[in-house]
């Protein structure tokens, strides 16, 4: 027989006030980057009868959905505290799901990025020589695909009319992060199948695109991203690459291969914007 974990009391009457602050923050956190950086207008195919639902509340709830990782339930529940800022119905799963489809990516990166900005403005001063770090995480999607073997039909070992095997699709979560701070910069998502090396100069350079300057922080990372020209965009970026390197055959307790530029400068303590300049020039 298990012990009951009895709390405090009053617990539960902090956690519902604490629950209904962070809700209100959340809110007016998104409608303010809602208000400052509005997505592009669609085109539309001509005049027609006038939406039931804005633009406007509809990137609101799929903004809460992606934010907080919530059902459709919850993203009801949300507009439904919000029915003082739009006097509209509440939308439909079928209305949210096609809304989600027409988000561009280049507007969701904007959008992490403004509120990095935001979050960075907040630890200007404990999060200053904060490193930087990049990883990956896999996840499994919840949709099929049928597949066959290469070169076989299912006529070879299934009856005419059996239905094809399917198998989960799985993604991975590129991200990099500042460390100590869980202040996400950039993300990607690709399938399961992707190296994490090949993501890396795609994630810096959305760092540079969107102004983002970290010269003289470390950046870390796994052997996953070890290669020569990971190493090469990471000081371009006049950051310093802690990318723990790969002992290849006959290699182990030598020094790093001469001919790989980047990663023999990586080993020593030289400063970033030397070595930025080196590689430039």
């Amino acid at each position: 027989m298990t012990r009951r974990h009895n709390r405090r009391p009053g617990y539960w009457r902090y956690y519902e006030r604490a629950a209904k602050t962070m809700e209100g923050f959340m809110e007016d956190a998104i409608l303010g980057l809602l208000h400052d950086h509005p997505r592009p207008a669609r085109r539309t195919s001509g005049p027609g009868a006038r939406p039931a639902h804005s633009e406007t509340k509809l990137d609101f709830a799929c903004l809460g959905m992606t934010s907080e990782n919530d059902p459709y339930r919850s993203a009801c529940r949300r507009l439904w505290r919000m029915r003082h800022v739009w006097d509209e119905p509440i939308l439909s799963h079928k209305e949210l799901v096609e809304h989600m489809q027409t988000i561009d990516a280049g507007w969701l990166d904007c959008i992490l990025a403004k509120t990095a900005f935001l979050c960075l403005e907040e630890l200007a001063i404990s999060g200053a020589a904060a490193p930087l770090g990049a990883d990956s995480s896999g996840a499994e999607a919840a949709r099929y695909e049928y597949t066959e073997a290469p070169g076989v039909t299912l006529h070879d070992f299934m009856p005419p009319d059996a239905e094809r095997p399917r198998f989960k699709t799985y993604l991975k979560y590129h991200v990099t992060a500042v460390l100590g701070h869980q202040v996400i910069l950039t993300a990607i998502t690709t399938p399961g199948s992707v190296h994490d090396s090949r993501m890396l100069p795609a994630m810096l350079e959305k760092i540079r695109k969107f102004g983002f300057d970290f010269s003289g922080r470390y950046f870390n990372a796994d052997r996953g991203y070890d290669s020569d020209d990971n190493f090469e965009k990471v000081f371009e970026s006049g950051m310093i690459p802690n990318i723990r390197q790969r002992q290849y055959r006959g290699q182990r307790g030598a020094p790093p291969n001469p001919a790989k530029t980047c990663r023999a400068l990586a080993g020593g303590d030289v400063q970033p914007l030397r070595i930025r300049a080196e590689i430039i020039h």
